[in-house]
């Protein structure tokens, strides 16, 4: 944990809270209306007991917790509410006991941990929804058929780590559309929204079936409920394990939460206050240039900043200006979305709110790992629901340290592997070492012999250049052609997008000491712009070095090298062919710059590693499921520091799938940067027209068109790349005396 960034340390913890210099602001509490502040009075307790002596089913029920929770029900308008220890043990409680074999429950992609693990103690299957899609929702209700058990669709009101909200309302209609009931979150949201503070359900009109609070927030106190029909009391009095099993809840504590909850009802003045100060807050970085997360309303302020360093060195550079922030890391968001969080109080000033402003300010820019992943989105959603916002004319360029591409799709047979390989062999052409990698493989075949078929990794492997290969590649590779979560069950292998990062880190650039030498007969004007030193990719790549591997997962491996020289035909010398330039039309440009290049040989100065190019092709579409919970969104934020390609078909539907995806991933904090339209085997009428299409439904993501089998046009993905990270490429002269083996 240390040497990933996400250890946290306990006793820092502790000096944290404990050392905070007079003046100095603190933006990392819950405690929203600033009742956690607030003194006890004596008379307050009275004769009240401080311990409850044992679960409520047995002894440990009091006339306190029942007035609580009378106070409670009334204050929320329903028929009644169950307390528990925590908000994590509601969560936990009620969906493990509610959620029974044959049920599915439809989760919130960034719902809170609590959520995730009550919905992995229940019986019931569980769905992954992407963040605040209703049209993913809908869709996975339908696939339901009615009276195969009962649809349980969970949500947070208000995201504590993104400020985000779903659409309540329409979040309503879809779940009564499909008959499931619908369970709302709303630690974050009571007391900050709706008359009274009842939350956002209550202010936008919508009654959940169940209803999970917390008295952690702004409440300012510790514990949780549960609150709806009586029906779900009951069964939750029997059921609810983390209720039936846990000693109750302080009587003192409920004492004093009755007076809490009466001091957050008549809080109108801090609420309106709260609201003032994070429109103030957010007009501020705004008008900075600090990206917010498209929908991101009241005091809860993310600043996504990608790595657990970048999140960290944030908050350390806040200190020094007299403001506290907190660096959330994985696992309590996702890999790749590290974050500096800030959260406004109501006992705040307006100068407290416009010295955290500045310091935010002046730490953004230097801290930053990648603003270009989420400044496209700022703008939110244009008319009609449609993707907007300020996405740039051209995509800005790229940050120092490795060049990565993530080349993702709509869905599958959409062309993924031809603008992969394409673009390794336009960055080889421009003299980059590269590696184009595929880390999951499904539909791997062998022949009748047994003999593994090459398949699309082989193909990205040959196309690469001057690098060696992790082994085995791909990673994980599997027979059937299905989703990687089916197959991976199916062939006992867990998926774990560690592991990839992992495997993706272990490429190695070739040194020149390294680096075969030429092939004898060969010259610089036998290669087309693939151009390949002899031995690049398979023929460069050793026997497996993965120790994180799967035992099962071994892809077909590259021939050994021989000892002496290979004949000039078969096997051997095939496997230390450049690539054809067939797949990529030759580049004057391209050929002259090679050529141009100072001659190379064995024993020069080592290769500037920093300055290669990983490509890295994902299995299916964005959201293709990797494991019950991942994603192939979740894999591309795990390889670092990368530019985003969505590729689709130039066909009819792609109308929907382009603005669809668009809108998932934005809506979990990360557009691509690229949108490529791939030429169909067949054209349909509609092929040719949807880039402008697209561009009329707001689409501002930069479109590039590829023909039929023709890749020149990646060329404009590169544009920004800076010439002088190309590496030294060796002049390939003729020489008889040349061994072509390593």
């Amino acid at each position: 944990m240390e040497a990933a960034g996400l250890y946290r340390d306990p006793h820092r913890a502790a000096l944290d809270a404990g050392e905070l210099e007079a003046g100095v602001l603190d933006a990392r509490s819950n405690d929203y209306l600033g009742l956690a502040r607030r003194g006890v009075a004596r008379e307050t307790g009275g004769d009240v007991p401080l311990g409850a002596g044992g679960a409520r089913l047995i002894s440990g029920t009091s006339p306190e917790h029942l007035g609580l929770e009378r106070e409670l029900a009334e204050w929320l308008g329903v028929e009644s509410t169950l307390l528990f220890s925590s908000a994590y043990a509601a969560n936990v409680g009620a969906l493990g006991c509610l959620g029974a074999a044959g049920d599915t429950i439809f989760s919130d992609a960034l719902n809170h941990a609590s959520i995730i693990d009550g919905c992995r103690l229940s019986r019931a299957s569980v769905v992954v929804v992407p963040h605040r899609d209703l049209t993913a929702l809908a869709s996975g209700l339908r696939e339901r058929a009615r009276g195969e058990g009962t649809c349980w669709v969970v949500s947070e009101t208000y995201f504590g780590m993104d400020g985000t909200s779903p659409d309540l309302p329409a979040l309503r209609r879809v779940c009564d559309e499909h008959d499931a009931a619908l369970v709302l979150d709303e630690a974050h949201a009571l007391g900050l929204f709706g008359a009274e503070g009842r939350g956002l359900a209550s202010a936008t009109g919508v009654a959940p079936d169940l209803l999970v609070g917390g008295f952690g927030k702004a409440l300012g106190l510790h514990g949780g409920f549960v609150a709806g029909a009586q029906v779900y009391q009951r069964w939750l009095w029997n059921r609810a394990r983390s209720f039936v099993f846990s000693t109750a809840p302080s009587p003192l504590l409920c004492r004093w939460g009755r007076e809490q909850l009466r001091a957050l009802r008549a809080a109108e003045g801090p609420r309106a206050r709260l609201a003032a100060y994070a429109r103030r807050l957010e007009a501020r970085l705004q008008g900075g240039g600090v990206p917010l997360p498209p929908g991101r309303h009241g005091p809860i302020f993310p600043l996504v900043l990608g790595s657990e360093a970048a999140a960290l060195d944030a908050a350390v550079a806040l200190r020094p200006l007299g403001v506290v922030g907190h660096a959330i890391r994985p696992p309590t968001v996702p890999a790749g979305t590290s974050r500096l969080r800030v959260i406004l109080r109501a006992d705040m000033s307006e100068e407290d709110v416009d010295r955290l402003g500045a310091a935010l300010l002046a730490v953004w820019p230097a801290r930053t790992t990648n603003p270009e992943s989420t400044a496209s989105d700022a703008g939110g959603a244009a008319p009609g629901g449609l993707p907007g916002g300020a996405a740039p004319a051209v995509p800005p360029k790229p940050p120092t340290g490795p060049r990565r591409w993530v080349v993702l799709a709509t869905g599958t047979g959409v062309g993924k592997t031809f603008v992969t390989e394409g673009l390794v062999r336009e960055l080889a052409a421009r003299g980059h070492a590269v590696a184009g990698l595929k880390p999951i493989e499904t539909g791997c075949r062998s022949t009748p012999e047994g003999i593994p078929v090459e398949g699309d990794a082989a193909r990205l492997e040959a196309a690469s250049f001057h690098v060696k290969h992790p082994r085995p590649h791909p990673l994980y590779a599997f027979t059937d052609p299905i989703a990687p979560s089916l197959a991976s069950r199916r062939d006992g292998q867990a998926i774990e997008p560690e592991s990839i990062a992992s495997w993706i880190d272990r490429v190695r650039w070739l040194e020149p000491s390294l680096a075969p030498p030429p092939i004898a007969g060969l010259s610089i004007s036998s290669f087309g712009p693939g151009v390949s030193l002899p031995g690049p990719g398979r023929g460069s790549s050793d026997a497996p070095e993965s120790s994180n591997a799967p035992p099962s997962s071994a892809a077909p491996s590259s021939p050994a090298p021989s000892s002496s020289p290979p004949p000039s035909s078969g096997p051997a010398s095939s496997a230390r062919t450049p690539p054809s330039s067939a797949a990529a039309p030759t580049s004057s440009a391209s050929t002259s710059a090679l050529s141009s290049r100072a001659s190379w040989r064995p024993g020069g100065p080592a290769l500037p590693t920093e300055r290669a190019a990983l490509v890295i092709e994902t299995a299916g579409g964005v959201f293709s499921p990797l494991t019950e919970h991942l994603t192939n969104f979740d894999l591309a934020h795990c390889v670092g520091d990368a530019r985003w390609i969505l590729v689709a078909p130039d066909r009819l539907g792609v109308l929907h799938e382009v603005v669809s995806t668009l809108h998932a991933m934005r809506s979990l904090g990360r557009a691509p940067d690229w949108l490529v339209l791939n030429a169909p085997p067949t054209p349909d009428a509609s092929t040719g027209t949807n880039a402008a299409e697209l561009r009329r439904l707001g689409v501002t993501t930069p479109l590039l068109c590829l023909g039929r089998d023709d890749a020149s046009g990646l060329s404009a993905l590169l544009e920004d790349l800076a010439p002088d990270s190309a590496l030294p490429v060796p002049e390939l002269r003729p020489d008889i005396n040349a061994r072509s083996d390593i």
